[in-house]
């Protein structure tokens, strides 16, 4: 039989999937061996290619797995992926993994051009983001679509683990070597380097809301992610010793990493502690309409995306990413020590083979690089703020 979709009492299909069906005489074995199930495919043509794949797995003898893509992905999860540092983006990571490559699709049938297309798809999918509409929250597709570094963060490398771990660790009987990673990854050339200029951080500072400055501040003088300070808590600061306490984004280490703040970050911290003293997180804003007007409440993610890119707009600054604040920070201290190594530790690369070599620096060393990061919010006396502007 060949592949099919298979079809309820009224006609309709059953399933997004086609199905497969067919007896084959196993090698070595004198009986023929039924083999159905659905092919994870959603066009005819596929579903045939993949049926042919799994009659030679058949033949030989190597179709003993059942694990689907969806089952592999799930006992990933539960094995490795939950414990990790970057937990909720390996959970959307596993989620597209099985989406694109078809949850029903047997982990011992894919092929390099599975693998291949899957990725090209995602390319051309556009970004979902959430979206309210009426009082739901929705996931609605936007104008932009993932870069091809993205693609591999979200497909390749997550597939790459957990086929390493169902032959290695689970026992199934795949064919790894056929798999060539690197050609199947898409190239992602030279390492972004993006940096705020002296005239477009001016045009910033006009164009920003107002509470929103110290947060943006703190970005460009530290050098430390989006996350660290917008799900930065008070209990996780310490006034009197000058320090901070953030998650370690080292693999082989589990939780935190203590950081001393230079006199800048500590006069931040206070300020906006002393705006809201209730809150809980250090980052506020103040409500602008509604029945909670001004009232504070914790900067957000969606928040400051909201508001930078508002900010980029009105500004006319253009090719800038909120972690190009990151680059920025980066390449100002580097012209101001000239010192590698200590911006290495400044900067808390995740990368193990970047970080470990220099483990042996000192934390007072690493203060000093982000000493001499330094942000001019003074506007000229002729200037008026953009924000607001008819």
């Amino acid at each position: 039989m060949s592949v099919y979709r298979p079809k309820n009492k009224a006609g309709e299909d059953k399933s997004p999937y086609f199905h497969f069906d067919f007896r084959l005489r196993i090698l070595g074995r004198g009986e023929s061996q039924r083999f159905f199930g659905s092919t994870g495919q959603t066009t005819r043509r596929a579903a045939e290619a993949y049926e042919t794949r799994l009659k030679e797995l058949a033949a030989n003898g190597r179709l003993s797995s059942t694990m689907t893509v969806d089952q592999a992905c799930e006992k990933y999860w539960e094995e490795a992926g939950k414990h990790g540092k970057s937990a909720d983006d390996e959970a959307k990571n596993l989620e597209l993994v099985s989406r694109y490559l078809g949850p029903e699709t047997l982990l011992v049938a894919l092929t390099p051009e599975m693998v291949s297309d899957a990725a090209r798809r995602r390319l051309e999918t556009p970004i979902e983001r959430a979206q309210r509409i009426g009082n739901e929250l929705v996931l609605a597709p936007t104008k932009h679509f993932p870069k091809p570094s993205t693609v591999n963060r979200q497909i390749i490398e997550p597939l790459r683990r957990i086929m390493k771990r169902a032959k290695t660790v689970w026992r199934v009987p795949l064919d790894l070597e056929g798999f060539d990673w690197g050609q199947l990854g898409y190239s992602e050339g030279a390492p972004r380097t993006r940096e705020l200029s002296q005239e477009e951080e001016q045009r910033f500072w006009q164009a920003l809301r107002p509470d929103y400055h110290q947060l943006a501040e703190m970005y460009i003088i530290s050098g430390r992610r989006r996350s660290d300070w917008i799900g930065l808590t008070k209990f996780k600061i310490d006034i009197t010793q000058g320090i901070a306490r953030f998650p370690t984004r080292k693999r082989k280490q589990a939780g935190e990493i203590v950081v001393e703040l230079t006199q800048r970050e500590l006069e931040i911290i206070i300020e906006e502690c002393a705006k809201a003293p209730t809150a809980s997180h250090v980052f506020t804003y103040e409500v602008q309409r509604g029945k909670l007007k001004g009232q504070r409440r914790p900067i957000t993610a969606s928040g400051l995306r909201k508001e930078t890119d508002r900010a980029f707009h009105e500004a006319g600054i253009t090719d800038f990413r909120r972690h190009d604040f990151r680059h920025t920070f980066a390449s100002r201290a580097l012209r101001g020590k000239g010192d590698l190594r200590s911006l290495m530790a400044a900067m808390d690369h995740q990368d193990i083979s970047s970080t470990v070599r220099y483990t042996h620096m000192a934390s007072g060393q690493a203060r000093g690089m982000r000493e001499g990061v330094t942000v001019n919010r003074q506007l000229p006396a002729n200037v008026t703020p953009l924000r607001g502007k008819k």
